[in-house]
């Protein structure tokens, strides 16, 4: 058991790593402009977001992931607890 929790760590720290350097790392091999703001915000956002999801899919499950983000209580007990 202590094994797996290791994994699942190393996992979560490489998956930051990714997270925070991936776009530096990529830049560097392809030179990417984009046309709006816009854009340019929402591909550095992508660049936290997806690798996150994937790997909380890969652990917990990809049926489970809006349980385990707790975004399946609906849109209005979002909004209260964002207020």
């Amino acid at each position: 058991m202590r094994k797996k929790e290791t994994l699942e760590s190393i996992l979560v720290v490489m998956t930051f790593v990714i997270a925070l350097y991936g776009n530096k790392i990529l830049n560097t091999f392809v030179s990417h402009h984009f046309a709006t703001t816009f854009l340019e915000i929402s591909f550095t956002y992508l660049w936290w977001s997806l690798p996150t999801l994937l790997v909380l899919g890969v652990l917990y499950g990809f049926k489970n992931i809006f349980e385990n983000l707790g975004l399946n209580k609906g849109f209005v007990t979002g909004l209260f607890f964002q207020l």
